[in-house]
């Protein structure tokens, strides 16, 4: 090709990325004016037919433009993502190695309730946890609240020790009384449900169980649980209320705390992040003992403009698939160059979650908590590949990336006293 036509063709590309830029950025505006209308107009769907049928040609259009830019829902209004497909319960996770080692789960309801939701108001409802063992190893709560328009909630749940976690920030769209019955559990991701509620397509009336909570529960694991635990619900538009029923705590506690032992892997070789395609990059760890995982974090060095085009995917040997983030970021550039992705911590004790983090551009938000909780890997052998998968979804914004994780192993101790009585020849 002669020098004249490759300076050409190079023009017309930039170009072409040019205008899929500026498409990309007018999109994004619209979608969030749409959404101002949506909200302008939620007040009184209720009563009107017309209001109602524009509503539904909004929320539409608002759909097609988020898919068209990959799944982009930059009004947070819950209405571009996925539903997950095996919608079965889980379980806490097996005891750790070690004989002396036990768990127990005990359900904990609440005692004040039924208790009303209203509009500008937070209610707030306790329960105490006594006679549990003192190292908490996993915890699931269930709602039952009925309201209508759910995205008006946030639902916080805080520890006796203080620590804050986020159940959902206004998810759930327009949808009526979609947390009515819903079992939030960190077990789960996105090939292996539950699913995040900062990514899942609700439905009126349809009740989302399980889903993983918008930050971590196990923000929680080894804190001792017995005590007052508080359920906040914030409502935080007019035109909408409802009730509480009811709320419960399964607690499920070890008999000691296991002892762990740290171990890291790192990627340092960049893998390009091409527009309209899934990279990955692995790491491998091999003879870590005990074979049991406690606790997972992230480090990832992203470079990358507009980060709302990335899906972040983290799985395990065991197959395990954890979002660590789905079209969050915005327009922002380079916003995980250099991000720990960690369970521990909430809106009240940083980090905050990727889902409802201010960006802003060229600033490195860490760390943050993981749009799927990493307790979901914990139980699993780290030994063997794991695999950090990045999807572009839109054109016009590449970028390249490198990763490290580190894993905790843990296992229950022998007791000292065991130990010479089995070694005692008599």
């Amino acid at each position: 090709m002669r020098r004249s036509a490759l300076l050409a063709l190079v023009c017309m590309v930039g170009l072409a990325a040019a205008a899929g830029a500026q498409d990309k950025q007018a999109i994004w505006d619209q979608m969030l004016s749409i959404g101002e209308q949506i909200r302008a107009l939620k007040p009184q769907n209720a009563t009107d037919p017309a209001v109602l049928a524009q509503l539904e040609s909004l929320i539409a259009q608002y759909r097609e433009l988020g898919l068209s830019l990959g799944g982009v829902d930059p009004a947070n209004l819950g209405l571009v993502g996925d539903r997950p497909s095996d919608r079965s319960p889980r379980v806490a996770p097996p005891n750790p190695p070690g004989a002396p080692c036990t768990q127990e789960t005990t359900d904990f309801p609440s005692t004040d309730t039924p208790l009303a939701i209203n509009d500008l108001a937070t209610t707030t409802s306790m329960t105490t946890v006594s006679g549990a063992g003192t190292f908490l190893w996993d915890l699931d709560v269930t709602t039952n609240i009925t309201h209508t328009w759910n995205a008006d909630l946030n639902i916080t749940l805080t520890s006796p020790a203080g620590t804050v976690v986020t159940i959902s920030t206004a998810n759930g769209g327009s949808n009526d009384n979609v947390f009515d019955g819903t079992l939030w559990d960190d077990v789960g991701g996105a090939t292996n449900p539950p699913g995040p509620v900062s990514d899942n397509v609700f439905a009126n009336l349809v009740v989302e169980t399980p889903l993983v909570v918008e930050e971590a529960l196990a923000a929680f694991v080894g804190e001792d649980p017995n005590g007052v635990w508080t359920l906040d619900i914030a409502d935080t538009a007019l035109a909408d209320t409802g009730s509480l029923a009811s709320w419960n705590l399964a607690v499920t506690t070890l008999s000691e705390n296991p002892p762990n032992t740290l171990v890291s892997q790192t990627n340092a070789v960049p893998v390009a992040i091409v527009d309209l395609t899934t990279v990955s990059s692995t790491v491998t760890f091999s003879g870590v003992a005990p074979a049991y995982i406690c606790d997972v974090n992230v480090t990832t060095n992203i470079t990358h403009t507009w980060n709302a085009d990335l899906d972040i995917l983290l799985t395990s040997p065991a197959g395990t698939a954890v979002s660590l983030s789905t079209n969050n970021g915005g327009s922002n550039d380079n916003v995980y160059n250099g991000t720990l992705w960690d369970d521990d911590g909430g809106t009240g004790n940083p980090p905050g979650p990727a889902t409802d983090n201010v960006y802003a551009n060229l600033v490195t938000e860490t760390p943050l908590v993981a749009e799927e909780a990493l307790g979901a890997f914990i139980g699993e052998d780290p030994n063997g590949l794991w695999t950090l998968s990045i999807a572009d979804e839109a054109l016009a914004d590449q970028g390249s990336f490198t990763w490290s994780m580190d894993v905790q192993a843990c296992e229950c101790v022998i007791p000292v006293e065991l130990i010479e009585l089995s070694a005692d020849p008599e």
